[in-house]
């Protein structure tokens, strides 16, 4: 979809985990999936609230999701224009989630 944010979680390591604990990775990304589309909801700017209702994860595989938004305009919100400045929400998002995605990896990594 034109316009569209997505903002994939892959890891090049948990293939090879998903072998040796295949539920545990899985909900591991799944995890990170939610907390995505839950802090991206929280941060979008709300007008109509279109937009943030619009923000929808799930996984793409057994160790990746994504979570998108499904309205044109965000990119344009995200980023901003020449005329409106940026009010990011998607980039934000991730990074407010990465820290606990990467201590619960490591946890699972360090219990193989």
């Amino acid at each position: 979809m034109a316009g569209m944010i997505t903002v994939a979680i892959l890891s090049n390591r948990l293939p090879g985990l998903a072998a040796k604990v295949p539920g545990a990775a899985r909900a591991l990304v799944a995890r990170a999936v939610l907390d995505v589309e839950g802090q991206a909801k929280q941060r979008a700017a709300v007008d109509t609230g279109a937009m943030r209702n619009s923000v929808a994860g799930r996984m793409t595989g057994d160790t990746s999701g994504e979570v998108g938004v499904g309205q044109e305009y965000a990119i344009y919100v995200e980023y901003g224009t020449v005329n409106a400045p940026a009010q990011p929400f998607m980039h934000p998002a991730v990074d407010a989630v990465r820290p606990s995605f990467l201590a619960a990896a490591a946890k699972l990594v360090g219990g193989l």
